[in-house]
């Protein structure tokens, strides 16, 4: 189905401007994704409510897009209004929130799990969901954290949202419960931390926890950690963002973990499977 909407005041506009917002979003249990890459990306089994075209996208080829859910030509103005950026993408997609399973998050052979915990800045955020799924990892997040659906956290994830398990507003206990059940420690980033990435057991099921910038990780968490990892750093920077933390220890788990460790010891390199 082809609709056209030009005004600001149409009922379905409305209701997609208040996707902007984590009520709206929550109320109406969707989100919007904005860009063709990455609207290109959704799964064929992630539930889409509707497409969004602005007026310069006429020429496009809506056909495939229709067999999956209603399309909707937008006013540029329409389509800036429901924009989160400044230049609004051609292309949108309305889509529904899905409820992962927690047990999907110990899923992979052994677990690559990134705990987030209060993990506050949206750049952050989206960047370690981002590294999680280059490294085949999924993700837990404690309440606290920006929320996943929101347009900056959306567009640092590039994607990554459906390709990721991501478990959302956990509690530390919660946290903690759910690596103790599926026998996966948690080995945390943290300043105190004695043990150098490389001397990490990473190479069996872990649990990467980072937290926030402002505040570290919660107590709990700390207290449940097998062991803290501390990132040496020779230059002169005083710390490295969350994002750069938890991306570091990912890729020194990942470089543990066959076939990567052995291409990387035997060649030097790892090589992109």
């Amino acid at each position: 189905m082809l609709t056209r909407i030009e005004s600001l005041s149409n009922k379905y506009i409305k209701k997609l401007v208040s996707l902007k917002d984590k009520k709206g979003r929550l109320e109406h249990n969707a989100f919007i994704v904005e860009g063709e890459r990455v609207a290109a990306q959704i799964p064929e089994d992630w539930p889409v409510e509707s497409y969004l075209f602005s007026e310069s996208r006429e020429e496009t080829s809506f056909e495939a897009y229709e067999r999956r859910a209603p399309v909707y030509i937008l006013s540029e103005r329409a389509a800036a209004r429901v924009s989160g950026l400044v230049t609004p993408p051609g292309v949108m997609a309305v889509c529904r929130m899905p409820l992962a399973a927690p047990a999907l998050a110990f899923k992979s052979e052994p677990p690559l799990v990134l705990i987030c915990d209060r993990i506050s800045d949206p750049g952050n955020l989206g960047t370690l969901v981002r590294a999680a799924d280059a490294a085949a990892g999924s993700v837990l997040m404690t309440r606290g954290c920006a929320d996943m659906y929101s347009p900056k956290v959306l567009r640092a994830m590039s994607g990554s949202i459906f390709n990721v398990p991501i478990i959302a507003e956990l509690t530390a206990d919660e946290v903690i419960s759910l690596c103790a059940k599926n026998n996966t420690p948690i080995a945390a980033a943290h300043p105190q931390g004695r043990v150098m990435p490389w001397d990490a057991r990473l190479s069996a099921g872990c649990a990467i926890a980072i937290g926030s910038e402002a505040h570290g990780l919660s107590e709990g968490i700390a207290r449940a950690a097998a062991s803290f990892i501390k990132i040496p750093m020779p230059g002169r920077a005083e710390s490295l963002n969350a994002a750069m933390a938890g991306s570091v220890l990912l890729y020194e788990a990942v470089r543990q973990r066959a076939p990567f460790k052995r291409a990387y010891d035997n060649r030097g390199s790892v090589p992109r499977l």
